[in-house]
């Protein structure tokens, strides 16, 4: 009585944990593969309810690819090779979907006849994040070698290298060691110790990278070396990088700077040659000037002459300096006052220029305007102002100030007439001051007294 109580104990017990188990729970013939019972965990699994698995066998919902899996095992079990067996396997849900389960199959004989135990954990969620990732290691793998990009891993002082690597150095696995050591003396000699000290010393948490030479057996490549250290628990693990050929892009690069310095030699020569052909016209002026004697005319090629001078220091400071884009005004102004001054033939002990100039570089437009306004203004001051006077002196002024230049040009000669007025005055020679006023956006104002002073504010460009 006591030994059938614990048989019914444990079959209550068996039936317990079958119907009320997560994992889909199913009892099969193990020679015809007939479903004989199954949990409710299964028919959720497979979408099946019980009574439509009557008479089915487990190959009509198993994926026609993955038969063999499970048939291989029953054989097993009906001569007693095995107890059980374990397999993952795809079924075919009532619907058609294709589901993935984990499988531990055990085998009992039941009055002579094999019967199988079979548990299914439901694992097609798993096995789609596992398809997701290999995906994604395949699309890696396939850009890795469009790029032939090489990976690598420095652990323990021991280098891992992939496919990859090995064919950027041109080595074969029989050539390589895993040395670091066999790792630089693929570089050429000047970057050897640049690649040991590189990856020995390196300590950043953050992507770093060097780029060095190899000579394999064709001609010289540039490799890119890039480096993250990985940590374990806060304590640095091991280096993992990437190596990449640069070569073409390096090549690319030398040419182009190539290019850039053969423009640039181009360009230098322009401004020479417009340097030098302007000055040639301007010593043709002031030679034909030597042959009027009409005041006035030679007054006309003098100015003339200034303007083409005024023109050419710019591309002079160009040619001089290799500077394309701008110049140093303070350099500019000076020059140019230097070079045009003579030709009013002033006493320089009696007459004297001032500079306040600020030492910035400017644009070559605004330096043209710059030296045509001085030149003009100049030119105003010294035939008018200093008209019939012994002494005098200027003052040229150049700053730049909250972004905006501010160019003056003063004198102390004869002051201008109390009804003065710019734009009716065009036979004081300000018609160009004026012009060039609008050109460069700029306010232009005067005094007076006790100085005569034109100064003109304009943005910086």
């Amino acid at each position: 009585m006591h030994d059938e109580s614990i048989t019914i104990n444990r079959d209550e017990l068996f039936r317990n944990i079958f119907e009320t188990s997560p994992f889909g729970m199913v009892l099969v013939d193990a020679k015809t593969k007939k479903f004989i019972v199954v949990n409710s965990s299964f028919t959720n699994f497979i979408g099946y309810e019980m009574d439509e698995l009557t008479g089915k066998t487990v190959n009509d919902i198993t994926h026609p690819d993955d038969l063999e899996i499970g048939n291989t095992g029953l054989k097993k079990v009906i001569r007693k090779e095995i107890l059980s067996f374990d397999s993952k396997k795809r079924y075919i849900r009532k619907g058609g979907e294709v589901v993935w389960g984990k499988v531990h199959v055990a085998a009992f004989w039941e009055k002579g006849e094999p019967k199988s135990l079979a548990v299914i954990e439901d694992i097609t969620e798993q096995k789609a994040i596992e398809e997701q990732l290999h995906q994604s290691e395949e699309r890696l793998k396939l850009a890795t070698n469009i790029l032939l990009l090489g990976i690598w891993e420095y652990h323990r002082k021991k280098l891992i290298w992939d496919d990859n690597m090995f064919a950027i150095h041109g080595l074969s696995e029989q050539e390589f060691d895993n040395e670091l050591n066999t790792w630089s003396k693929c570089a050429i000699r000047e970057d050897s110790q640049k690649l040991i000290d590189f990856i020995k010393d390196f300590s950043s948490k953050k992507e770093e990278s060097i780029e060095f030479r190899i000579k394999p057996k064709k001609s010289p490549r540039y490799l890119k070396v890039t480096a993250k250290l990985i940590s374990q628990k806060d304590q640095p693990d091991r280096i993992v990088g990437t190596c990449l050929d640069v070569t073409v892009e390096k090549n690319y690069e030398a040419r182009l700077e190539q290019s850039l310095a053969e423009k640039d030699v181009m360009i230098k020569e322009i401004h020479h040659r417009v340097k030098n052909n302007m000055q040639l016209i301007s010593s043709l002026l002031s030679i034909e000037s030597t042959k009027l004697s009409d005041e006035k005319t030679k007054r006309i090629f003098t100015q003339s002459s200034n303007k083409i001078i005024a023109m050419a220091k710019v591309h002079n400071q160009v040619y001089k300096y290799d500077k394309f884009t701008n110049l140093d005004i303070n350099l500019y102004i000076h020059d140019l006052i230097f070079s045009i001054l003579p030709a009013y033939k002033l006493d320089e002990d009696k007459f004297t220029v001032h500079y306040e100039i600020d030492g910035v570089d400017v644009n070559l437009d605004i330096a043209i305007n710059t030296g045509l306004l001085i030149n003009e203004l100049m030119d105003n001051a010294i035939v008018h102002g200093f008209k019939g006077k012994k002494r005098g002196s200027l003052k040229i002024g150049f700053h730049c100030r909250e972004n905006e230049y501010n160019l003056s040009v003063s004198n102390d000669g004869h002051p201008l007439p109390s009804d003065f007025d710019l734009k009716s005055s065009p036979k004081l020679g300000l018609t160009l001051v004026l012009a060039m006023t609008d050109q460069i956006e700029a306010a232009l104002t005067f005094s007076k007294s006790p100085i005569t002073k034109f100064e003109l504010k304009f943005p910086c460009q």
